[in-house]
């Protein structure tokens, strides 16, 4: 690299360290989401932020690298500072227990289990109840689905509706 070019990337205030910079300031945004619903479970298509979501896919990427000794950017300073605010490495979604005690207090607080799949204080829970569905339709047409009997009866007993007939008068409200 040329002096001159380094003197035109300056003039533009290029960040020389910027995937640090990137790093802690997306490591920031992931703290802010975890004080806002609870958990890192950014989803990959977050929309009120869709680079943090892909930012918390690529970690774990990085993560898998660094256990296979394979070249990463993750280090162990990196791998602190997840473990600080309880990251998962491995695990997507919350395991289905945790899932469904988030429900049943939906239902507690609203009376119904008709959430919103674009539910904005958990939206990684909006989506997964949409998949509930969906998994179900899938078991009811002999194709392949995750859901089982066991889960089935679950949701049922915290009144889940399996079809959406509802229109949604305002976040929370059905009518």
């Amino acid at each position: 690299m040329t002096a001159e070019r380094i003197r035109e990337l300056e003039s533009i205030e290029f960040k020389w360290e910027q995937s640090y910079l990137t790093w802690n300031e997306q490591f920031e945004q992931l703290r802010e989401f975890k004080l806002q619903f609870g958990h890192c479970l950014v989803p990959q298509q977050y929309s009120a932020n869709p680079k943090l979501g892909q930012w918390v896919s690529k970690q774990r990427s990085n993560w898998r690298l660094y256990q296979e000794g394979k070249p990463s950017p993750m280090t162990a300073e990196r791998i602190r500072e997840l473990v600080g605010v309880e990251f998962k490495w491995e695990q997507t979604y919350l395991n289905w227990n945790e899932r469904f005690e988030q429900l049943r207090e939906f239902k507690l607080l609203f009376g119904h289990c008709l959430m919103p799949q674009q539910y904005s204080p958990n939206p990684t829970l909006g989506q997964r109840v949409s998949k509930q569905r969906s998994n179900w339709r899938l078991c009811q047409e002999g194709k392949p689905s995750p859901m089982t009997v066991e889960r089935i009866q679950e949701l049922e007993s915290v009144e889940f509706k399996w079809e959406r007939n509802c229109v949604y008068r305002s976040e929370h409200s059905v009518v």
